[in-house]
C-alpha cells in the first residue's frame, strides 16, 4: 500500500533528523533510532471531550 509506504518513509526521515546514528554523523544507537521510527508511526492521540459535552455521552446508563 503506497499510503503506508509513505508513512514509513516519513517516519525514517524524521528519525534521521531526531536520532541520527553514527554512520550519518549522529550518536544514536540502533535501538534509539528504531524507537524514534516507531514513535513517528504511532497514531495521533485521540481528542478527548469534557464529560458534559453531548458527544461524550455514550448511553451506557451509568
Amino acid at each position: 500500500r503506497p499510503d503506508l509506504a509513505r508513512r514509513v518513509e516519513a517516519a525514517v526521515a524524521r528519525a534521521l533528523q531526531e536520532a541520527p546514528t553514527p554512520d550519518v554523523g549522529g550518536s544514536a544507537t540502533t535501538a534509539e533510532f528504531a524507537a524514534e521510527v516507531l514513535d513517528a508511526l504511532k497514531p495521533a492521540a485521540p481528542a478527548y471531550h469534557r464529560v458534559d459535552e453531548p458527544e461524550a455521552s455514550y448511553g451506557w446508563g451509568v
